[in-house]
């Protein structure tokens, strides 16, 4: 046509490993941006402390589009799945310290505010947890760090759920 050399398959399939890495970051940076507003709907005040934990935070979101360019990259060496599920797991860390911050003994959240509830959204732990059980296994079955990452989610979804119809039915 134009002269323009068109792109090989092995071109194309040499990007599958970034496009993997890009879509589970959107994901848990989707995921962690929507609980930071739920839990700052229920924030009425803040601190200092609150604010450094905060920036730790927001710390390890922008950290996210580096350790995804290393995952994208390194996808078969356990090292680079291990960096990954390590920065996943402190963005997920920091939400859970923020949350305790703020919540513990109603620090920063309406005094009204029922602590089973408080206790449940501690349950988000759940995930971060996943991604830090997942490192030894990345060192001998790539699969099963990902299907362990795959179900950090949903596992802390289904949990959340059965809290909160136990508590309904209170």
């Amino acid at each position: 046509m134009l002269g323009l050399p068109l792109p090989s398959c092995r071109d194309n399939c040499a990007l599958g490993p970034q496009f993997m890495s890009f879509g589970i970051s959107f994901f848990v940076i989707g995921i962690y941006w929507t609980s930071h507003h739920r839990y700052f709907r229920l924030i009425k005040r803040y601190d200092s402390g609150l604010i450094a934990l905060n920036m730790l935070f927001l710390l390890f979101i922008v950290l996210m589009p580096f350790v995804a360019s290393l995952f994208g990259q390194y996808y078969n060496l356990p090292l680079g799945m291990s960096v990954y599920a390590a920065a996943v797991a402190a963005i997920g860390l920091s939400m859970g310290a923020l949350w305790w911050y703020a919540s513990h003994r109603h620090r920063l959240i309406d005094e009204r505010l029922d602590t089973s509830f408080i206790r449940t959204r501690s349950i988000a732990m759940t995930a971060p947890l996943l991604f830090l059980v997942s490192i030894p296994f990345a060192f001998f079955s790539q699969m099963l760090t990902i299907v362990i990452w795959c179900m950090a989610p949903l596992v802390s979804f289904v949990i959340l759920r059965y809290l909160g119809h136990r508590q309904s039915q209170k």
